[in-house]
């Protein structure tokens, strides 16, 4: 009930068109409670699709992945939030990456740059504190993120 409650709220103030909420077990991956939208009636008979979204597809967990990389380069100790970059877009190899306001803030700390959920900054910051190494294993040693989930449905996204 408590998360039915708290994405109807988060529904009702962003005007979001389809989401979900899962409280899982860190360790074990058990799910404790979940909530999607949009819901469905059960009695339609119509209904194209059955299945629930949070556990029968893969997901890309997109921004919530910077609090964790912010994370790496923290504790490493290479991380200086007072630092600056160019917000708005960067090209790596053949990729052009932009903030998701397309735009960007012009030149900013990588400090605020975390406040706004800045994709240039998260790719800076990842050339220039840490290594791709680096960030596997903080994943793996301190976050377990790199585990099989011990759950009984078809899918290991990870």
């Amino acid at each position: 009930m408590i998360v039915e409650r708290a994405l109807n709220n988060y529904f009702e103030s962003s005007k979001a068109s389809s989401g979900g909420l899962i409280v899982a077990d860190a360790k074990t991956g058990k799910i404790l409670a979940s909530a999607s939208r949009p819901s469905f009636d059960p009695n339609i008979k119509d209904i194209q699709n059955y299945m629930d979204p949070l556990v029968s597809t893969a997901f890309e967990p997109g921004s919530t992945m910077k609090t964790y990389t912010y994370m790496c380069a923290l504790e490493k100790g290479t991380y200086k939030g007072d630092d600056t970059y160019m917000s708005g877009t960067m090209k790596i190899g053949e990729y052009t990456i932009k903030d998701w306001n397309n735009y960007g803030w012009g030149e900013i700390t990588y400090d605020y740059g975390y406040l706004q959920s800045s994709n240039i900054g998260i790719a800076n910051l990842v050339q220039k504190y840490i290594t791709r190494d680096d960030l596997l294993a903080y994943f793996k040693k301190l976050l377990n993120f790199l585990m099989k989930l011990q759950v009984k449905y078809h899918l290991n996204t990870i």
